[in-house]
């Protein structure tokens, strides 16, 4: 091989190696440039997906803020009722409740007060019906009362059988009151009856009478209620020099008899002459029966019918008396309450119960005036005194007996 040759072989080989070389090193850079864009590629992708990322949430921020802000502005605007469901407006109000602490606060306190409201209200309706117990308690407590009352006044008498305390049958027409009381009440007819009777003739029956003087006064309501009480009637004699002439009703009302006992009481006047006395009567008996529409034909003379200042001439006053119709009663039993100072209550009842020990039937004086208070205090003992005895209780009639001195 001559040199040019060799140097071709060389310059070939060179050549070929230089070429390989040059395509390994252009491949090498062609892979180079593409792991290079490769490269860029893959990070311009990630730098998209970050950005893109970025945007998301920054999208999904501004979204919840406009969340937030449209669920503050729906706060703050009010609901229209008609728009509205029970349901939706019941959750609305919830969530906005919750969403707030301010509200929640408030609704909280609402629901305090709320409470403590109906607990001042239950506690409050619990008094006022304990109250009510208390008031109808009392109420039945008094309408008991009342009617226990009213049943010894007059709803729960019977009828009496048997015989009073001197051993005579009892009358038909007399009861036994629930205070044990017998007794007899008569009929405003048979109270305002007249009679021809001389009123000589003695009881049989074991009667008392209880009457009372120069009435009414302040204590007749008083009188009244014990006699009541008791479910026995009496007496009135009534006079017309007193405040109370109005009583006369109250006392006619209630079973009790009324009889005359002159206008004014003034034994100086009255007890001059005849005429004096007769005049000075027709008085008191014209407010009577301007009150009670009839004039009562019983009568007591002040004093009784013979006393120190008409005793020379008693028997002239007594037969005018029965000429005029009038019936007059003196008594035969004295409390002794017309003398001052005043019998204590044990004296009056003494005076009574002695008086009345020999008698089968008793008149007994008493007085209803307004100083008569020892009286009044005495009259349940009085009145209990003679049903222990067995005594009927009954009113003057103009067919009683007079008790004449």
């Amino acid at each position: 091989m001559d040199e040019n040759n060799r140097y071709s072989d060389e310059d070939r080989v060179y050549r070929t190696r230089s070429s390989s070389q040059r395509s390994q090193g252009a491949a090498r850079t062609r892979s180079s440039r593409s792991a290079s864009q490769r490269s860029r590629s893959q990070a311009s992708y990630d730098g998209e997906v970050r950005r893109r990322s970025s945007q998301q949430r920054s999208s999904q921020q501004r979204s919840s803020q406009q969340r937030s802000s449209q669920q503050r502005t729906r706060r703050l605007e009010p609901v229209e009722p008609a728009q509205t469901s029970a349901s939706s407006g019941i959750s609305g109000i919830i969530e906005r409740v919750t969403s707030d602490k301010r509200i929640l606060i408030a609704a909280i306190a609402a629901v305090v007060i709320i409470i403590v409201l109906i607990v001042a209200l239950v506690s409050c309706h619990s008094n006022n019906s304990s109250t009510d117990t208390e008031d109808a308690t009392q109420d039945q407590e008094q309408t008991q009362e009342q009617t226990d009352t009213s049943a010894e006044q007059t709803g729960e008498a019977t009828a009496a059988t048997g015989t009073d305390g001197a051993g005579n049958p009892l009358a038909s027409d007399v009861v036994q009151e629930a205070s044990g009381a017998l007794a007899r009440h008569r009929s405003a007819e048979e109270r305002m009856a007249t009679s021809t009777s001389d009123n000589e003739t003695k009881p049989t029956e074991h009667v008392v009478y209880l009457t009372f003087d120069d009435s009414p006064s302040d204590l007749t309501p008083q009188f009244l209620d014990i006699l009541d009480q008791y479910g026995v009637n009496g007496t009135w004699f009534v006079v017309g020099c007193t405040d109370n002439l109005d009583y006369i009703n109250d006392i006619w009302d209630r079973g009790n008899q009324i009889a005359i006992h002159t206008q004014t009481h003034d034994f100086d006047v009255i007890y001059q002459n005849s005429d004096a006395f007769w005049n000075d009567s027709a008085t008191i008996c014209e407010a009577v029966n301007e009150r009670l529409g009839f004039t009562p034909t019983l009568m007591r003379f002040p004093g009784g019918s013979a006393n120190d200042y008409n005793r020379s001439w008693c028997k002239t006053l007594q037969a005018e008396a029965e000429a005029r119709g009038w019936h007059y009663f003196d008594w035969n039993v004295g409390s002794g309450d017309a003398t001052w100072p005043l019998l204590t209550a044990d004296e009056i009842v003494n005076n009574i119960t002695t008086e009345s020990a020999d008698n089968n039937s008793c008149c007994v004086l008493m007085h209803d005036s307004d100083s008569k208070t020892t009286t009044l205090e005495a009259l349940p003992r009085i009145i209990e005194y003679y049903i222990s005895e067995g005594y009927v209780f009954d009113v003057l009639t103009a067919d009683s007996f007079g008790y004449h001195f």
